[in-house]
């Protein structure tokens, strides 16, 4: 129970749009994690491992330097909504696995609506939804609003309309098809791409593909690659091929407009590179020029937004600008930190390769789902021959 409750707040730290501007449950959140630690604890208590008491300490490390960015204001607010992860860092092998494979089989759930959505809009049926507000208050400035539905979101700013047909793109639960495509490629890294072994897998898989993520078909490159899954990077490349030349790409550009030219460079730049904006591209450069404190140390968070663009990027320059170089390198060492004290061979280095390309685009992965997946993933993933007894 303690595990699906665990995978219940991971799912809500990626922000499904039921949470969007609710306050109420980030405060509940910790308080409940604390609760639990007295019920349940022998999950924490019954634990030998010195590993996990560096690895928190060490986390803890990182919580202070950025706090201390921004003059230690924050500081008791910071490690207030970081308990979850502690006290998650602080559990048992056996609760840690348990938690990831529950947070996969509640992703791979929340994926459905929104594909069984996409499925029927693309034969030309659409079902009652409302418009809320975006999660990101940048959007609502470019009038970007969501369309909530039972179980599922998406916007009209990626939405086709071809006669009877709309097509978008999965958001699922969530606020961008990035995260969605994010999620899903880490997931199938961890897996070892294996779509034999469950429907989540399944379903995951399918979910990645229609979210037309430029991060998830990245990492699905590589994972096929790395896993040597020759006969689904065959399919891969038939099911590419078929999209290019299908009528709705020729007739309407569909798929070019979503994918194919975000494969492609212009002013010797991929435009599927689009996590950071021009502004931030300048002021980043001029940045690199500066003083020698400022670059180690940043220049204060939420700078960028202030100061440069609004917030409309996402990017680990973000992380480098207002935080500085220092706790960049640190924060990477926590990455290498949390892969390490968690596998028992560097032949699934695949895992942290996943992880590290990740940030280039997303780069705050403090957060309980990504601190599940790296760490339950990777003691799943090196324990996988046994794992059938957890």
């Amino acid at each position: 129970m303690l595990s699906i409750f665990y995978a219940i707040i991971g799912i809500i730290s990626l922000q499904p749009y039921f949470v969007w501007n609710n306050k109420l449950i980030a405060y509940a959140i910790p308080i409940l994690c604390m609760f639990c630690l007295i019920i349940k604890s022998n999950i924490y208590l019954n634990n030998s491992n010195r590993k996990n008491i560096i690895v928190i300490i060490f986390y803890i490390i990182i919580i202070y330097f950025n706090a201390s960015i921004n003059n230690f204001k924050n500081l008791v607010a910071i490690f207030y909504f970081q308990i979850p992860v502690l006290l998650y860092l602080l559990g048992n092998k056996t609760f840690k696995i348990k938690t990831y494979k529950c947070l996969v089989m509640l992703f791979a759930l929340s994926l459905i609506p929104g594909i069984i959505i996409c499925l029927f809009n693309f034969m030309g049926i659409d079902f009652s939804y409302t418009i809320i507000e975006p999660l990101n208050k940048v959007k609502a400035l470019y009038d970007i609003n969501y369309r909530r539905y039972l179980g599922a979101v998406n916007t009209t700013q990626d939405t086709i309309n071809m006669g009877r047909v709309i097509f978008n793109k999965l958001y699922a639960m969530y606020d961008e098809p990035g995260a969605v495509g994010t999620v899903c490629g880490l997931i199938l890294f961890i897996e070892k791409l294996d779509l034999k072994k469950n429907v989540e897998n399944k379903i995951i898989f399918i979910g990645g593909l229609i979210s037309f993520s430029f991060a998830f078909y990245i990492l699905l490159i590589i994972n096929l690659i790395v896993c040597k899954k020759y006969k689904i990077l065959a399919f891969f490349i038939l099911l590419l091929t078929i999209l290019n030349f299908s009528s709705l790409n020729k007739d309407y550009g569909v798929f070019d407009k979503i994918l194919f030219n975000r494969f492609t460079v212009s002013d010797n730049k991929l435009n599927g590179d689009n996590r950071t904006s021009p502004e931030l591209d300048y002021a980043y450069k001029q940045f690199l020029k500066g003083d020698v404190k400022t670059i180690l140390m940043g220049k204060g968070d939420g700078y960028i937004t202030n100061n440069i663009d609004g917030g409309v990027s996402s990017t680990y320059k973000i992380f480098i600008y207002e935080r500085g170089l220092i706790f960049f390198i640190l924060y990477l060492i926590l990455v290498v930190v949390l892969y390490y004290t968690n596998t028992n061979s560097i032949k699934n280095y695949y895992i942290l390769l996943a992880f590290i390309l990740s940030i280039y685009q997303r780069p705050n992965i403090l957060i309980l789902a990504y601190i599940v997946l790296i760490v339950g993933g990777t003691l799943y993933n090196s324990n996988s021959e046994n794992i059938n007894a957890i």
